[in-house]
């Protein structure tokens, strides 16, 4: 009879929990929650085309008279593994539903996801994914009391009205998460998988009292994962798993060991396969080139430069760093001032990393995640201030492409991107903190002369 045994340790594993944020749920067995960790993960199934998997979990059954209920649904796909070169896109999605206390607070998440995965020679993969989503959250005030409710004696909800003003009982927004993947198997002894996401990178606002203030905006959560496979010998497999989570002042890490007996290997039937084109890092796909951005506000220009290096993937995505100079002036009157008029310019020196995905030659899709250094003047007759900080930015958006033949050909681009990472310090922000739209021109060229792919 063939079976698995897996012998789990957590080592170790803190919670620290801050009343006034939202906290995201979490499964302790985060390596059979894929979706839920990272959106990379979509398609990532080495041994099969799809998956279809399902959680509950109940907590606190002895302690709470209504216990805390999660339920999660995934499903994901690999597709196009013919039509790509030495890659496969996946698709999936994910509902979550999550039941706590006696307010009877639910929470539903419904999320789409789409991933990348791209072979890099025969002994590793890159996955970039991202995934969109609403979600809602309500709860029933009814049941609910509050400490002036506490009559001396007990809480009394029922005849001691609370102070406490819910401006609505059920939201909903607007979600989305990104991530990383990078998996390694030099041999069929060893195998290493890593990955790294943000959650809620455009730091939704979720609140049932109304507040317009930073606390009501669900932070950013930060997942890192780690797993390996090591083949002792012919009977034991060693498989290691280590997690670690953090969102605001709430951090989570665990390890887990998983040791299992390798199974009977089974004869394969011979399968034909197509001639693989040549794979590995090949220095003629490397590229350089720059870019001139532009953006307008009200009473405010920013202008900027951003000098790129890169490596064509493969035929549809190019990925690289840069580097970022940035000048942006916001003109403006107050009139809490006698009307004056306040000049306010940045200075931003930065880095960043970005990737283009073309569906097609000519159009593309692009992700771009930056960190900025920036020197900020404040003028006005009265005084002038200078600060410096540094903030971060996720740009999203997508552009035209002219004369893009493959992998080596040299084009002109122009796209339109926009900062979701919701930063108000942000070089691509108003006076208000509000996104603008980011208006780009540049070129791309092969570093190396060769034939075009």
């Amino acid at each position: 009879m063939q079976y698995i045994k897996h012998i789990s340790a957590i080592l170790f594993s803190l919670l620290i929990l801050q009343a006034s944020y939202a906290q995201d749920l979490h499964f302790s067995q985060f390596f059979n929650a894929p979706l839920t960790i990272n959106p990379a993960n979509t398609g990532f199934i080495p041994d099969a085309d799809y998956r279809i998997g399902a959680h509950y979990r109940s907590q606190w059954s002895s302690v709470l008279t209504v216990p805390y209920k999660t339920i999660s649904i995934f499903g994901d796909a690999q597709v196009m593994k013919n039509k790509l070169e030495n890659g496969w896109i996946g698709l999936g999605g994910l509902i979550l539903n999550d039941v706590a206390g006696t307010g009877s607070l639910r929470s539903t998440k419904i999320y789409g996801s789409v991933a990348y995965h791209q072979l890099l020679g025969n002994s590793s993969l890159l996955s970039a994914g991202f995934n969109i989503g609403w979600a809602s959250k309500s709860v029933d005030a009814s049941k609910l009391t509050f400490p002036d409710q506490f009559n001396g004696v007990f809480f009394d909800h029922s005849n001691i009205p609370s102070g406490a003003t819910f401006t609505s009982t059920n939201v909903s927004y607007f979600d989305m998460h990104v991530g990383l993947n990078y998996a390694y198997f030099p041999d069929t002894k060893t195998y290493l998988n890593a990955g790294y996401s943000i959650q809620h990178v455009n730091t939704p606002k979720e609140t049932f009292f109304g507040s317009t203030s930073d606390i009501s905006k669900i932070p950013m959560r930060h997942t890192a994962f780690i797993n390996g496979l090591l083949k002792v010998n012919e009977r034991v497999i060693i498989n290691p798993n280590a997690y670690f989570s953090t969102q605001a002042k709430a951090t989570e890490l665990v390890f887990v060991q998983a040791q299992q007996p390798e199974q009977e290997s089974k004869p394969e039937k011979e399968v034909v396969r197509e001639p693989e084109l040549p794979v590995g890092f090949n220095k003629q796909y490397m590229f350089t080139g720059g870019g001139l951005n532009l953006g307008f506000s009200t009473g405010g220009t920013s202008i900027g430069i951003n000098p790129i290096v890169g490596y064509s993937i493969s035929r549809i995505v190019d990925a690289g760093v840069l580097l970022n100079f940035n000048y942006n002036s916001i003109r403006f009157y107050d009139n809490n001032y006698g009307n004056q008029q306040f000049v306010d310019r940045r200075t931003t020196l930065g880095t960043g990393l970005f990737t283009r995905i073309f569906p097609i030659d000519f159009l593309f899709l692009q992700g771009q995640c930056e960190y900025n250094y920036i020197m900020e003047k404040n003028t006005n007759p009265s005084y002038i201030n200078k600060t410096a900080y540094g903030a971060g930015s996720l740009l999203v958006g997508g552009g035209y492409a002219s004369g893009r033949q493959g992998r080596r050909s040299p084009f002109y681009y122009i796209s339109i991107l926009f900062d979701i990472a919701g930063d108000k310090s942000s070089p691509y922000t108003d006076i208000y903190g509000h996104p603008v739209p980011i208006l780009k021109a540049g070129f791309q060229i092969p570093l190396f002369q060769g034939t075009h792919y």
